[in-house]
């Protein structure tokens, strides 16, 4: 019976080492999933900076794009006001628009 328990303490000995081995695997691999996690983290966060820039770019050439867009509806309205006063009196050269040079209005960023 004195044998049977040293061989019962043997392999349980071996047990205990072997659940212990396979715990420290463990350990060693979610070390280096956290820092896996970490560096993806910190990916993440460049791209979402980079994500933010592009899309105030965007903004900025929608406000752009209808700044230009009341540009030229002004522009038009000029040529036909233009083009009514030469079709009243005999054509002439060089006839100013009333409100001079057309610039892109200031856009704030």
């Amino acid at each position: 019976m004195g044998e049977q328990l040293n061989i019962a303490k043997v392999v349980l000995e071996k047990s205990v080492d072997t659940l212990i081995d396979k715990a420290e695997d463990c350990f060693d691999r979610a070390k280096a999933g956290h820092e896996q996690a970490d560096k993806q983290n910190e990916i993440a966060e460049v791209q979402h900076q980079n994500a933010d820039k592009v899309e105030a770019s965007a903004d900025h050439l929608v406000t752009l794009g209808k700044a230009l867009v009341a540009d030229a509806v002004e522009l038009k309205g000029e040529m036909e006001i233009v083009a009514a006063q030469n079709s009243h009196r005999p054509a002439a050269k060089g006839i100013p628009l009333e409100s001079g040079l057309l610039t892109a209005p200031k856009i704030k960023q």
